[in-house]
């Protein structure tokens, strides 16, 4: 059933960006437009997309994508001369770059949508939690948010753990597949017979894939045999 009021997101990553939360960002903008509802993704600058092929409004602002100062205030800035509209929106924050723009409006009382959504994916908590000041902060934005949603159990615990005021208001959003993802071609009998280990994560410092590599590296050779990574 859709929801009567608009949804607005904002993120400071997307399309072009082929990272997580770009495609997380897209994906749940098509899910919600799927259930009915009015969407729209206030998105970094790009002058060669073509928006059209997207289910829902794409506004592009005039900002390269970053979490610096430069960013934050291009955010805050639209924010605030938008702020009327976005009283009588649901808004739906889907990466950090947006909560860190957002604290200078919240602490004087000129962010109040009608509901505040905020999806946190884990490594940002203990960025946001690292500096007391950042921490004093960003916890207003917190308070603020009706529904704050997490990709996993360890990290709803991690948040719990560094923003107990975030506990009674979190819910675990595992994540899907792609809405375009295709079926692999059928694999030969003895391709199914190996253990595949599949990382979706980007190739990263952060993400751990050397670790992986390296944790296989120490199995018997008998094990290491009938693995295969992707």
């Amino acid at each position: 059933m859709p929801i009567d009021l608009p949804i607005i997101v904002l993120t400071h990553e997307f399309a072009p960006t082929k990272g997580g939360i770009a495609t997380f960002t897209e994906e749940m903008a098509i899910a919600g437009c799927q259930l009915g509802n009015q969407i729209e993704v206030w998105a970094p600058s790009c002058q060669t997309c073509d928006d059209s092929r997207f289910p829902f409004n794409v506004r592009r602002l005039d900002l390269r994508g970053s979490q610096d100062i430069s960013c934050q205030y291009r955010m805050a800035t639209e924010c605030y001369r938008e702020r009327k509209r976005l009283s009588e929106s649901i808004v739906y924050i889907t990466d950090p770059g947006p909560i860190l723009a957002l604290r200078p409006l919240v602490f004087a009382n000129l962010f109040q949508p009608e509901k505040l959504a905020i999806t946190l994916h884990g490594s940002e908590i203990n960025t946001f939690s690292s500096n007391p000041l950042t921490r004093a902060s960003i916890k207003p934005v917190l308070l603020l948010a009706n529904r704050i949603s997490v990709p996993s159990e360890f990290t709803s615990n991690l948040l719990a753990e560094k923003f107990p005021i975030a506990a009674k208001k979190t819910v675990i959003t595992h994540g899907a597949l792609r809405s375009d993802f295709q079926n692999p071609a059928s694999f030969t009998s003895e391709r199914r017979k190996r253990c595949r280990i599949l990382t979706v994560g980007r190739l990263h410092p952060r993400k751990g894939q050397d670790r992986l590599i390296a944790a296989i590296g120490q199995l018997p050779e008998n094990l290491k045999s009938n693995l295969e990574l992707g």
